[in-house]
């Protein structure tokens, strides 16, 4: 009978459980996560114009009197090529090429002041981003020159609905 007491006043016993310790290694984790989270950094802003013809505000495009220059982007197995209408710029100094053939559109335009020259990038989807940077590089260092003011660089519509 001993131990059957024994046993009931251990089960009629209230078994606490001191929580102190756990709640101060969950706020301990807690602030170790914090302190060691990275927060993902943005690249750098590409500022261009989007065309306005696509998109969730389709609104009325102002047309400019000019023929825009359509920059094509196209991957080949010797690497990228860049064409401006008919023009064909291969090699090592393709963009530099590119920057001297925008300059002289820009220098005869801006002569002539016909008004804002729309640029539109348009690369094919297998045309890796590094070549599209430099593509835009060049028209943000043409578009840089104080004749170059009248340059409106934009994406073409079917490049950023192939990307999604």
């Amino acid at each position: 009978m001993a131990v059957s007491n024994s046993i009931k006043s251990a089960v009629e016993q209230e078994i606490q459980i001191d929580m102190t310790p756990m709640i101060d290694v969950t706020f301990q984790l807690l602030i170790f996560f914090m302190c060691t989270l990275n927060f993902k950094t943005m690249e750098g802003i590409l500022p261009a114009y989007l065309p306005k013809e696509v998109g969730l505000s389709a609104g009325v495009a102002q047309a400019s009197p000019l023929e825009p220059v359509r920059i094509k982007l196209l991957k080949t197995t010797q690497g990228v090529e860049v064409w401006v209408g008919s023009q064909q710029f291969i090699g090592e100094a393709k963009y530099k090429q590119l920057f001297n053939q925008l300059q002289a559109q820009v220098l005869k335009i801006h002569t002539a002041s016909l008004g804002n020259l729309p640029v539109i990038i348009d690369p094919e989807i297998n045309v890796e981003f590094q070549d599209v940077v430099h593509v835009l590089n060049a028209c943000r260092k043409v578009q840089s020159l104080p004749e170059g003011e009248m340059i409106e660089i934009r994406f073409s519509a079917k490049a950023l609905v192939e990307r999604q």
